[in-house]
């Protein structure tokens, strides 16, 4: 018992201790951006990077897909004791409703590449749920419902946040500079102007990667459970680097994306585990 109570303590510990280093580190790169940012954006922005251009098209549609993967799940999950044909064709019409997105996203028949791979990896993702939830019982079945719960929350938080942070910020994207008189750091804003650079909606609205975050305490492999946790911190961190090449973004734009994407999403499941404690939900 005193052995379990101290593993607790340890873990708590090192998670303050992870978030206090985290915040240093943040809080030092938004001073280094808010006076080198420009120079940043000079140094980095390729118009012609290939790469920065796939990302800004996944950038739309990264969450919209875990969104549908989660919408599949509770859908199996509402459904897995009944058998109906209904439930087939309430996957059908879910899956057909996110292929045509990502069809006209992708650019209509000129972007069948880009469909094609998108689309792959959504059905593959669609499958891989669809064969891995039979074999879970009903204890880790409602857990998996409580995390995408929890994932649609903070995904419309982070959302209302940065777009009502992006309409009072007002600032000028660096692609879109007339010249560099427009240029404005990160703390200096310009209500209602029509310019929507900070924060970075890209970055921020790649929080649904961080679901998978939350599914990490559910795996038993230690090496899943590190891929779970630091490949979301990773995927958003190069998505924000695609930002800064092709000029939609300034590095501060992404850092604060990142930030919030983060603050706000997990003091939601702070709060929603501090609910469930005191509720029994």
């Amino acid at each position: 018992m005193r052995d379990r109570f101290k593993e607790e303590v340890l873990k708590k510990q090192w998670k303050w201790g992870l978030a206090v280093a985290g915040l240093v580190v943040w809080g030092t790169l938004a001073a280094v951006f808010g006076l080198y940012d420009l120079q940043i954006s000079q140094a980095a922005y390729d118009p012609t990077a290939r790469w920065a251009k796939w990302f800004e098209f996944a950038g739309y549609l990264v969450t919209p897909v875990i969104l549908a993967w989660g919408a599949h799940f509770l859908l199996y999950r509402k459904t897995r004791k009944r058998r109906s044909s209904l439930i087939w064709i309430g996957h059908c019409l879910l899956a057909t409703a996110m292929l045509t997105a990502i069809f006209f996203l992708a650019g209509g028949i000129n972007g069948w590449v880009r469909f094609g791979v998108i689309g792959t990896a959504y059905l593959a993702g669609l499958l891989i749920i669809l064969l891995k939830s039979w074999r879970l019982d009903d204890r880790r079945l409602n857990a998996i419902s409580r995390i995408v719960w929890r994932t649609f929350a903070g995904c419309a938080a982070v959302f209302l946040v940065v777009t009502v942070l992006k309409t009072c910020a007002g600032r000028v994207r660096f692609r879109e500079l007339q010249d560099l008189s427009a240029y404005s750091p990160w703390f200096q804003w310009h209500p209602l102007s029509g310019n929507y650079s900070f924060p970075s909606g890209h970055t921020a609205n790649a929080s649904g990667v961080f679901g998978f975050v939350l599914l990490a305490p559910l795996v038993r492999a230690r090496w899943k459970r590190v891929v779970l946790c630091v490949t979301p911190f990773l995927f958003t961190a190069v998505m924000g680097m695609s930002r800064v090449v092709a000029g939609a973004h300034y590095a501060s734009d992404v850092l604060f994306g990142m930030g919030i994407a983060v603050l706000v999403f997990f003091a939601l499941q702070a709060v929603a585990d501090f609910w469930r404690k005191k509720h029994f939900w």
